[in-house]
């Protein structure tokens, strides 16, 4: 699915495989499964719900064992966690 200049709105959205370009995503859920990629460039979501299934469920659940199993696992996980509040780098054009 690709989709572009569009609001959705209430709306069960799989998010693997699609791109939502300068999209509006409002009070859906969002699902990701983590067998592809997708894209949400310029898109704004707002008061929406999110399910993880699949690998992306198994990576979450992974993520929490390590992170409670002691060791440096907890640190392992919020360096992960600062990593992704860092803003994204823009792509370098030639």
């Amino acid at each position: 699915m690709i989709a572009e200049n569009q609001t959705f709105t209430k709306k069960r959205i799989q998010l693997d495989g699609a791109s939502f370009i300068n999209c509006t995503l409002r009070e859906c859920r969002l699902v990701f499964s983590a067998f592809m990629r997708f894209e949400l460039t310029g898109s704004s979501i707002q008061n929406c719900g999110y399910d993880f299934e699949g690998p992306a469920m198994e990576t979450v659940r992974f993520m929490k064992t390590i992170y409670h199993a002691g060791g440096d696992g907890a640190a392992l996980i919020e360096s992960i966690f600062e990593d992704i509040r860092r803003p994204p780098v823009p792509p370098k054009t030639h």
